[in-house]
């Protein structure tokens, strides 16, 4: 496990039965870009991309979880259209994703 401040620590294979799980509501900013690196850019723990990572839209769902986040930190009208360009992005390449024109060998 890696911590807050980059030091890393041991976790427990196993927990009690009557141990609480965390309930956790927020990511430090730190935190968060190593999630977007290691969850949505392919990204190892040290920060450097996984050699067999074949993200192919890793910009589009990064940029989308960003308008996400940024979301969480504006006035409520302002927010909600930042959602609502993150789920159009998101539409917008799904459906390029399921109506591009693909080459004679298959690739595309």
């Amino acid at each position: 496990m890696i911590g807050r401040r980059g030091q890393v620590g041991e976790v427990a294979d196993g927990k009690a039965k009557d141990a609480r799980g965390s309930n956790v509501h927020w990511l430090t900013p730190r935190t968060f870009r190593l999630w977007v690196d290691v969850g949505l850019r392919g990204h190892g723990a040290d920060g450097l991309p996984s050699p067999g990572w074949l993200g192919r839209l890793e910009d589009r769902n990064v940029r989308a979880t960003e308008l996400d986040e940024r979301a969480g930190h504006v006035p409520v009208p302002l927010s909600e259209r930042l959602q609502g360009k993150a789920a159009r992005l998101r539409d917008l390449a799904d459906t390029h994703h399921r109506t591009r024109i693909r080459l004679q060998d298959g690739t595309a």
